[in-house]
């Protein structure tokens, strides 16, 4: 259910479950998806990860999603950097991936 660009963590997962406890079948699908695409942000585009995703969630809060950047010229293999920010202390983390 959920979706290709964000891999959620199993306790987040139990939270968006335990709020949607009273829902079944369609309406509990939405109203997850809902959840998610609130939760995980992106400022244009979803990432388009290389290997598995790795979106940065700190203290239960998944951060903001900026943008990706081809970085092959600076190493070996075919590699993208990815930025997040997180809004809450206007600091920013990277994650790298290579195929």
């Amino acid at each position: 259910m959920q979706p290709q660009w964000v891999n959620i963590p199993e306790g987040l997962f139990r939270c968006l479950i335990d709020k949607a406890k009273d829902k079944k079948g369609k309406e509990l699908e939405i109203l997850l998806k809902n959840e998610i695409v609130n939760r995980f942000k992106s400022l244009n585009k979803n990432p388009k990860w290389l290997q598995s995703p790795q979106w940065v969630i700190e203290d239960e809060y998944p951060l903001i999603f900026v943008g990706q950047f081809d970085i092959t010229k600076l190493r070996h293999d075919i590699t993208h950097a990815y930025l997040f920010l997180n809004a809450k202390t206007g600091r920013y983390s990277t994650v790298e991936q290579s195929m």
